[in-house]
């Protein structure tokens, strides 16, 4: 007896082990959404975010009553007015409050979304955005919202709470990015599977470009034990040390020469990607191991070790 019940925990380890190297370096929660082709006729929609009645009365009387989650709302819904900047897997983008898109949606017409939201980590909430399908019956209030990809949406610093004002607008730009291939390969055949371990395959092909480009570093956000020569050392390729802001503006105009690293959440796991600026492309990526310190939120030496080895931690 006490044979068998080792054997079945065993077996569900095992199986527990092989669902987390399928998700490899792809940031997306599984997704079995069967109709890919059909989003290809829907108007994309960037959702703002509304300042809740409660906090907006309060506020007008008292404006410095919530004045972090006003500011950190403003930040999200300027971040979401760049993030289709690239977009071109269906024929329009809209940027909209949730009234508006409320009053859309009345035709009956499905509309794609991209909005914020919450998703579950096993151990706590965190923020999360999703690209939803929506759609109304005429003459019904009630919305049907469907989900076709999702991802966690957080930083080192805030796993828990929503702080939107931690990111950068590159940081939505290149997740709708990534989305939009995931898209596009769905659209061609792959299925959910294949697409994983086609990313995992170009991991293993992406030394060649981190050898040609230039990575991009926040001079801010580097562990105080990485000096430039210790950088350097780590990543033995070009890279530089700049300010945020020649890091948005490189992003923004998809300067070819660069790359630059993002940090991701993969259900509990810490992990960063390597992002090639030409097309959103993830070319490295290096996961949290045991072991291993995290300093929130800086790149520490685990960060560049694994970027350098691309193909490394794609298992």
């Amino acid at each position: 007896m006490r044979l068998r019940v080792l054997l079945l925990c065993g077996f569900c380890l095992l199986l527990a082990l092989r669902g987390r190297a399928q998700e490899g370096p792809v940031p997306f929660f599984p997704s079995d959404y069967p109709h890919i082709e059909a989003l290809r006729t829907m108007p994309l929609v960037l959702l703002l975010e509304d300042v809740p009645p409660f906090v907006a009365k309060v506020s007008a009387k008292k404006p410095e009553m919530f004045a972090t989650l006003r500011t950190d709302i403003a930040t999200f819904n300027e971040h979401m007015r760049q993030a289709g900047r690239f977009w071109t897997f269906s024929p329009q983008v809209q940027v909209l409050t949730p009234a508006q898109l409320d009053s859309l949606l009345a035709d009956g017409q499905p509309r794609l979304v991209l909005k914020s939201g919450q998703a579950d980590t096993d151990k706590d909430v965190c923020p999360a955005v999703f690209l939803n399908v929506h759609q109304k019956t005429p003459g019904k209030k009630n919305v049907r919202v469907e989900t076709v990809l999702g991802c966690y949406y957080t930083t080192q610093t805030v796993l828990v709470r929503r702080f939107h004002d931690q990111f950068s607008a590159s940081d939505l730009l290149n997740t709708l990015q990534q989305m939009q291939r995931y898209l596009l390969a769905r659209a061609g055949g792959a299925s959910d599977q294949q697409y994983r371990q086609a990313r995992q395959a170009e991991l293993r092909a992406g030394l060649p470009i981190v050898r040609q480009k230039t990575l991009l570093l926040d001079q801010d956000l580097l562990s105080t034990d990485l000096t430039p020569a210790r950088v350097a050392e780590l990543y033995p390729y070009p890279v530089q040390l700049v300010p945020r802001a020649v890091i948005e503006e490189a992003v923004r105009t998809a300067d070819a020469r660069y790359l630059y690293a993002r940090y991701v959440l993969l259900r509990r796991d810490h992990a960063y990607q390597l992002v090639n600026m030409a097309d959103g492309q993830v070319v490295a990526f290096a996961k949290y191991k045991l072991g291993q310190s995290v300093g929130t939120p800086k790149v520490q030496a685990w960060v560049l070790e694994g970027l350098a080895q691309p193909g490394a931690d794609a298992k």
